[in-house]
């Protein structure tokens, strides 16, 4: 799927030292507000559906938490929507779909902690991470971060293009210069060999 809008971060099955309970971030990788009224989340059969207003701001972060008054953010670009989840997060298997208003699938995430994440089976608390919001590649989290760029982000390399067009190009113009001069004295030894 590939969506502006995509499932960031989790938290599921908190201890009881943790009152905000499961948790879900989302955020939008666009440089416009997106309304998320009457999206839904569906996990394992339950949903969730965004009420009106429900707005996610540019290069922004919206959490959902089973507890909201009780959510505390890492950072300032992020907003807890006041409704509750309502669902909870398995600890085991999950699978999570985000899906807009026209009942389209934005975004999904599957999982199994004992398979995809074994470094959590004996955790109380199952918190996951995506390293990149466009790529589809999670980690276990090292360290929660609600409301900001996720502890493990990894930025997309890129290559420069440029670079390797102006390589290309020299090395296309070395070959054709040194064919062009081969061509010209194969011409001038048959020219004096018609001569002879």
């Amino acid at each position: 799927y590939s969506s502006i809008v995509v499932i960031n971060e989790l938290s599921a099955h908190q201890d009881s030292m943790l009152s905000q309970g499961d948790w879900i971030e989302f955020y939008n990788t666009s440089k416009d507000m997106v309304d998320l009224s009457g999206w839904k989340v569906v996990s394992n059969g339950n949903e969730f559906v965004f009420p009106d207003s429900s707005i996610i701001q540019p290069k922004g972060y919206l959490l959902l938490s089973a507890n909201p008054q009780e959510m505390v953010l890492s950072g300032h670009d992020a907003q807890v929507l006041n409704v509750s989840l309502g669902l909870g997060l398995s600890s085991k298997k999950e699978k999570l779909l985000l899906i807009d208003a026209a009942n389209y699938i934005v975004d999904s995430l599957s999982y199994d902690i004992k398979i995809d994440f074994p470094t959590l089976v004996d955790s109380g608390n199952k918190n996951i991470e995506r390293v990149n919001p466009v790529l589809d590649n999670w980690k276990a989290s090292v360290k929660p971060s609600p409301g900001m760029e996720n502890v493990l982000y990894l930025p997309i390399k890129t290559k420069k293009i440029k670079k390797q067009g102006n390589s290309v190009f020299y090395i296309g113009g070395v070959v054709a210069l040194f064919g062009l001069l081969l061509i010209t004295v194969l011409f001038i030894r048959k020219k004096g060999a018609n001569k002879d």
